[in-house]
């Protein structure tokens, strides 16, 4: 609910009046143009839509039970713009069904999108999985290590170089279905770039 809450207050009073607190965050949080606005660019600016964490891939696992999220919501995986990137000849990803998660360089370098600090956009929990962002996420980071979970979405993180490096922020929802905000937020960046988030596969 805290995300929420500071949604709000980001998005103004001007819109109290005519609607309810749950009204308004569930049309913004599901709406194409809120997530235009956005910088995808930028880490400092996810916390103005109410994205919390910061916390770095290789710090997940020793992170305190207490600060993971424990409710459904949406992620992100970041990456600063500092340094150029580099891929890896194999992924450090596990297996699906007997299936490497490897890819070409080339199919990487591809699907590479420039100017853009998000390079995956992920959800956890809903109709259809009861999952909390926590177990979500945690599924993602054994997957990186090698492990066989049940992650296959956002594999091509795991052929970066830096991938231990790369950020991880959520938001945590309580009232609508994160696979609705997950598609908004893809449809707003797709709108910027032209293009899915590096590790997004489709729409």
């Amino acid at each position: 609910m805290e995300a929420e809450l500071a949604l709000l207050n980001y998005l103004g009073k001007r819109y109290m009046p005519s609607m309810k607190k749950n009204k308004i965050t569930e049309y913004y949080l599901t709406d194409v143009a809120h997530w235009q606005s956005m910088d995808f660019n930028s880490n400092q600016s996810l916390a103005k839509y109410g994205f919390e964490g910061a916390v770095e891939i290789r710090n997940w696992h020793e992170l305190e039970k207490q600060k993971k999220p424990d409710r459904m919501g949406v992620y992100l995986i970041t990456r600063s713009g500092k340094f150029p990137v580099h891929f890896l000849e194999n992924s450090t990803g596990g297996t699906r069904k007997g299936k490497r998660p490897t890819v070409s360089l080339e199919e990487l370098k591809n699907k590479w999108v420039h100017d853009a600090c998000v390079l995956y956009i992920g959800k956890a929990g809903g109709a259809k999985q009861e999952k909390t962002l926590s177990k979500r996420l945690s599924e993602y980071m054994d997957f990186g290590q090698g492990k066989s979970k049940p992650h296959w979405g956002g594999r091509y993180i795991w052929q970066l170089a830096d991938s231990s490096e790369l950020g991880i922020y959520w938001l945590k929802l309580r009232s609508h279905e994160p696979a609705e905000v997950e598609r908004a937020l893809i449809d707003a960046f797709f709108e910027k770039y032209q293009q899915l988030p590096f590790a997004n596969l489709r729409r």
